[in-house]
């Protein structure tokens, strides 16, 4: 009953886009700067900001109407694209418009699909060293693609959820040298700088917000650096939409099937 119920909601969302477009003009009538993580990163800090991240896990179309909306407002923000939901011409839009696009990237738990690492007691056979060479691979790729690579932020797969290890443990100092990335967007030391980071979840959730607060109560209440993390899927509606995420939810424990295996023979 649990599932139908899943489902149900799922099916019967609504577009939220305008609650998005409130909050942002919210912010902007409050006195708020409302920017990207990179813009916010090497600002003085001294104003009043609300930094926009939104992590593209499955829904494009949503990530380009949402990009619309702030464009619209002149406000930007970063957009994090897994290599499953890269769109070319979208993200050299984003860039065009000055608003700052990184990888999300999945990397040990693409590594783990492949290897067929299921379970913490398999988890001594990942290799971190081909791991880390595959995400420096993946930046070096993107950056010959899109250009420079400010940010970059770790997708949490289920994968990653069974076996207590995230993505965002290949990301250290080696791979922060070598590839001349700044900072992931959830390091430690990033987030203490943040007054109040909030999280959307989705319908299934009845969209509540994650960690005791909404952006409209912190915006009001005058809170100085508010980080927003949103979801276009959570945002965007249409019916084929949802159905396609039904599907690829059902399908989460293997690689999808953009993100071919063939990509990391070499490696394996």
């Amino acid at each position: 009953m649990r599932v139908l119920q899943r489902i149900y909601k799922k099916l019967a969302q609504k577009s939220r886009l305008d609650i998005y477009k409130g909050i942002l003009q919210l912010a902007l009538d409050k006195g708020y700067r409302v920017c990207s993580i990179y813009d916010w990163y090497r600002s003085d800090k001294h104003e009043k900001v609300l930094v926009l991240r939104h992590d593209v896990d499955i829904d494009v179309e949503g990530a380009r109407k949402m990009f619309e909306v702030e464009r619209h407002l002149g406000v930007s923000s970063t957009y994090y694209f897994r290599n499953t939901t890269k769109n070319h011409s979208l993200i050299k839009k984003m860039q065009s418009n000055g608003f700052e696009v990184g990888l999300h990237y999945e990397t040990l738990a693409d590594y783990c699909k492949i290897k067929g690492i299921k379970s913490v007691d398999d988890a001594g056979n990942i290799n971190y060293r081909t791991c880390a060479l595959i995400l420096e691979e993946e930046i070096e790729n993107w950056k010959n693609e899109y250009g420079d690579l400010k940010s970059i932020c770790a997708h949490g797969d289920k994968r990653n959820r069974i076996l207590h290890i995230p993505n965002r443990i290949l990301f250290d100092d080696v791979i922060r040298s070598k590839t001349s990335v700044f900072v992931d967007a959830c390091d430690k030391d990033l987030m203490e700088q943040v007054d109040v980071y909030i999280s959307d979840t989705s319908v299934v959730n009845n969209h509540r917000w994650k960690y005791g607060v909404s952006p409209i109560e912190a915006i009001n209440r005058d809170d100085k650096t508010i980080m927003l993390l949103t979801h276009p899927t959570h945002w965007n509606y249409n019916f084929f939409k949802a159905i396609k995420a039904l599907y690829r939810g059902f399908k989460e424990d293997s690689l999808n099937h953009v993100y071919k295996k063939e990509r990391l023979n070499k490696y394996l």
